[in-house]
């Protein structure tokens, strides 16, 4: 199997495909990339293999952004939201 994005991915030279991190809200584009990882793409990479490398980045990406303590859920990620928050920053990228 190959895939057509992993060809016009080496056509543009841009060898790596990558996994996000983001919190859910309600509404569309509410918050920004949070966190992110990347695969790099290799020449004899295949839609599947390309698939199980970002697959195996994004585990990686939740692990280590996410924990569960006694009082339940907690993120690394949210942690620093809030700081950015309190101190006047935002975290979202604006186009």
């Amino acid at each position: 199997m190959f895939s057509h994005a992993i060809m016009h991915a080496r056509d543009d030279n841009h060898w790596k495909h990558g996994t996000t991190l983001h919190f859910m809200a309600p509404e569309v584009d509410a918050v920004g990339v949070v966190a992110r990882r990347f695969a790099e793409i290799s020449e004899d990479d295949t839609a599947r293999t390309l698939y199980d490398k970002v697959c195996s980045e994004s585990i990686s990406l939740f692990e280590d952004n996410c924990r569960t303590s006694s009082t339940g859920p907690s993120t690394n990620v949210e942690r620093r939201r809030r700081s950015s928050t309190a101190s006047g920053t935002s975290t979202r990228k604006r186009a």
